[in-house]
């Protein structure tokens, strides 16, 4: 839903102080959008062939270990965000994403 990327952007997610915003890795013009809406629902899923580039989790050469990642998807009033993060991370970003909507500055 706009004005977020409609495809899948790698980037980082930032949570301070009940603000939540995400700017993406790469490009000549980094936006930060920040992420106002009240979620309704939270649900989780597997990644699936859209998140290719996602890590599924395990080790490299028997040794380094690799870690999993799930899908969070946020339904709110104006539509669906949808962020992969680490599995670790997954409870923080619920969270968050699940108090009281954040004031637009």
């Amino acid at each position: 839903m706009p004005p977020y990327p409609r495809h899948v952007k790698q980037g980082t997610l930032r949570v301070a102080a009940g603000d939540v915003s995400w700017r993406p890795t790469w490009g000549l013009r980094r936006p930060t959008y920040a992420i106002h809406e009240k979620v309704r629902a939270v649900h989780f899923r597997a990644p699936g062939r859209a998140e290719w580039n996602v890590k599924k989790g395990g080790t490299a050469f028997g040794v380094i270990t690799i870690p999993q990642f799930t899908v969070i998807v946020a339904s709110t009033d104006r539509g669906v965000l949808e962020f992969t993060v680490p599995v670790i991370d997954a409870d923080l970003v619920t969270t968050v994403l699940r108090s009281e909507p954040r004031a637009v500055n």
